[in-house]
Parts: structure tokens; sequence; C-alpha cells
């Protein structure tokens, strides 16, 4: 049976983030007891705050990391096996297990980034997410002209419920480029090759992506994953944790709940800002996102988003 998608089929209509909230800049958010560390993750009693943090107190250059919020099931196993192989001289040594969506979110946005966080995870629903073992690959980077790659760290790329990481990355980018001033114009390729053009021609002008960085305007070849070793020069140690992990580690699996936002620190240290948790009741389906339809790709494809595969 094809899993729904994780939106509901209403769409409401986007919105300025002042009208949304008028209130933006009011009631900063409290921190956790360990600022570098996220909250529990366990059920809220209550449901997300509609007041997103403010600002005011942030410097022009800070900016703001988003990943996932997920299950103890999947973050207990992978903490544990990214603080065991993780170089510990790296800035990220001590941080949690994380699947990053965004990487340099601006703070002089955050207001508006923060509204629309929140209204997509308000007519998003939690879902099961499984990280395989067949899902262990070795990350590369690229050697002088006419040399292979050389494996720099070890990641592990998502199985089932990967395609609706994929679905809720596009709708988040796609509210993210209509904020931030620039034109999308997406090709359905085969599968899952949606390529996001920033700067299209609307109106006959062109128009830039404002204040989203490359990394982050891009959907094509971008698959969710999670780092386990990064940065590693020792080639041996790194081969060593592949075979471990692709023909030792059982693989685990839980829940997406919600969304996660980072502080992206000068010393490259991350501290945890606040959750949002997804808020669509179980049952609810249809293949809309708060955006706008999900993909432009075809029966075919959109079937395969629904079932969560790549």
């Amino acid at each position: 049976m094809s899993e729904p998608s994780p939106f509901i089929s209403a769409t409401p209509k986007s919105a300025d983030a002042k009208s949304i909230n008028p209130s933006l800049d009011t009631a900063p958010l409290p921190s956790p007891p360990n600022p570098t560390a996220p909250p529990s993750s366990s059920p809220s009693p209550e449901p997300n705050p509609p007041t997103p943090p403010t600002s005011s107190s942030c410097p022009p250059s800070q900016t703001f990391i988003l990943t996932l919020l997920l299950s103890p099931s999947l973050i207990t196993p992978l903490t544990s096996l990214r603080q065991t192989h993780f170089p510990s001289t790296l800035p990220g040594a001590t941080l949690p297990a994380h699947l990053t969506l965004f990487h340099t979110l601006p703070s002089s946005h955050l207001p508006a980034i923060t509204t629309i966080i929140a209204r997509i995870s308000a007519v998003t629903r939690r879902f099961s997410l499984r990280i395989p073992r067949e899902g262990v690959y070795k990350l590369g980077s690229g050697g002088p002209k006419g040399r292979p790659r050389v494996a720099k760290g070890v990641g592990i790329r998502c199985g089932r419920g990967g395609g609706l990481v994929r679905e809720v990355r596009l709708a988040l980018l796609r509210a993210f480029l209509e904020e931030a001033g620039g034109g999308t114009r997406v090709w359905g390729e085969s599968g899952w090759k949606e390529r996001y053009r920033v700067g299209a021609e609307q109106s006959g002008a062109k128009r830039d992506s404002g204040w989203l960085t490359a990394q982050d305007r891009l959907q094509r070849g971008w698959t969710p994953h999670f780092t386990v070793v990064n940065k590693e020069a020792d080639e041996k140690k790194v081969e060593g944790v592949y075979r471990e992990l692709r023909y030792g580690w059982e693989g685990c699996e839980g829940e997406v709940e919600g969304l996660q936002l980072w502080r992206y620190e000068v010393d490259g240290r991350w501290t945890w800002e606040r959750d949002w948790r997804f808020e669509r009741e179980e049952g609810r389906k249809g293949l809309e996102s708060a955006v706008g339809e999900v993909g432009k790709t075809g029966g075919a494809a959109r079937k395969r988003v629904a079932e969560g595969r790549r």
C-alpha cells in the first residue's frame, strides 16, 4: 500500500510573514538546560507556540541550520555511531546525529523563515524513517584532474521514508524561494530528478534567490543522509568504519517528528534554538503541500513520493 504524503490536501494561501503573525519580535524563547543539545524528543503536551524566535539580538552575519526532529529510536543509535567514529578534533564531534535540510539560513530573515517553518509543520504529519545498512556509503572529495576521488568520510542514506524527507524539504524550499523574491522553474525529469533554477524569468525579468545560498537552493541531487565520519585524513580508518557499518550494522528505524532549528556559532558549535512538531492528524490524506503541488513529475513519480522511495 502506498504511503500517503505527509501534507494535508487543503492548501493555505501564501502570506507575508507579518500578516500571518504580526508579533514576530516579541516573547523570546527560553533556552534548554544544555544550550548545545536538543531537548527530549518525547511528545509535546502543547501545540507549537505561534511566536517564532526574534532576530533582534542576532548579528547580521548570524546563520541558522534547519534539521529534522527525530525520535529517540533514531537519534540514540546514530549518535552513538557518530560519537564513536567522528574525528574528535573537529567542532562537530560533540553534536548529536542530525539530518540537515538547510545549512545557512540568515538571521536577517529569521521571522519570515520561522513563520514558514511553523506553517508547513502545522500541515505535516509524523512519518516513519528507516536507516538501513545498505545505505552506508563513502563520502569523497575530488583530487587533482585525472585522479580518483579520495574517501574522507562515511555516511548513511535514508531508506524507506527518504522520499517523504525530500518532499518536506521541497515544500520548505519553495516557500523560502518565494519569500526571498526569487523565481523558480521546475523541470520534471525521471523519478526524483527535480531541478531548480533560481533567477527564472518572471514578467520578462530575471530575479535572484535573495538570501538563499547556492547549496540551500538546490533540490536536484540532494540526498537525505546522516554523516558518521567526515574530514578524516586516514583512508584506512574510513575504510574500516565503512566495512564495519556496511557489513555488521543492523540499521535503525523511527519517526520524523518535526523540524529543529540551530544557531551556528563562530567557533563552529551548534546551539539549539527551538523545535516545531508536525501537527497534522493521522488519517488525513492528500498529495498537496502547504505551498502548492509537490513536484511536477507525473503520476508515476508522485506514486514514488507517496511510497517514500528515492
